[in-house]
This record gives structure tokens, sequence and C-alpha cells, in this order.
């Protein structure tokens, strides 16, 4: 589990939330309580906002990805537009099998540094 190992590291570790039209990072720990939200998804209960500017790496989830590093989210752009101009690492874990022949993107999709799948890293 990615997360328990960095905590183990010492590291600070965040998980995102979306809080209206935006998402923020938030710290968690090991004592973290989670709740689901709207979408049926896990988010942590706090209040520990990290500094976005400060994040060296983002791991994120994808619907699709091609060979280009371009990824398929869920379409409301919420990573996007948290990511975008920021300097940290961006990395996607897939399966292979979510891989499309070509992702059709836009102005203000961000493209991930590396994907890394049960066969392969690419990037």
């Amino acid at each position: 589990d990615i997360i328990r190992c960095a905590l183990n590291e010492g590291k600070t570790v965040c998980i995102p939330k979306v809080n209206g039209e935006h998402m923020q990072a938030f710290v968690i720990d090991r004592a973290t309580v989670y709740s689901k939200n709207g979408w049926g998804i896990d988010e942590p209960v706090t209040d520990v906002v990290f500094p976005a500017k400060n994040i060296e790496l983002s791991i994120i989830p994808l619907v699709g990805f091609d060979r280009r590093l371009n990824r398929l989210g869920r379409g409301k752009g919420f990573y996007d537009k948290f990511l975008s101009g920021l300097p940290c690492k961006k990395i996607a874990l897939a399966y292979s099998i979510q891989e499309e022949e070509s992702i059709v993107i836009e102005e203000l999709d961000v493209r991930v540094d590396k994907i890394i799948t049960e066969k392969e890293i690419i990037g």
C-alpha cells in the first residue's frame, strides 16, 4: 500500500478533496477518519490543507491513457485544474487494459510524467 509505506517513511501524505469547483490537498495520517462523498469516494474528514505549491509528487488516477502520457479522467477537470502550473512530478497508476490508441486532449488537459501499469513504466 503506497500510502502506508509513505507514512512509515515519515513523508507528509495528502489526499485530494473537492470543495465546490476546486480540489485541495488535505494532510492525512494513520488516525484519519474518512467519509463517503457524493460520488461514493472516501474522503478524509480533516481541515488540514497542504499548500499545493509544496507538493513534490502527485499520484493521479485515470480512466484511460495513451503512450503520449495523456490521461482520461472522469471529465470534470478537477485534477487538470489542480495540477496546472505545479512543478511536482505527476505519476498515473493504471492497468494495461486501460490503454487507448489515442486520447483526445483539450487545451487545459495536463499530461503526466509517467504512467505505471502492472506490465511496464511508460515515460
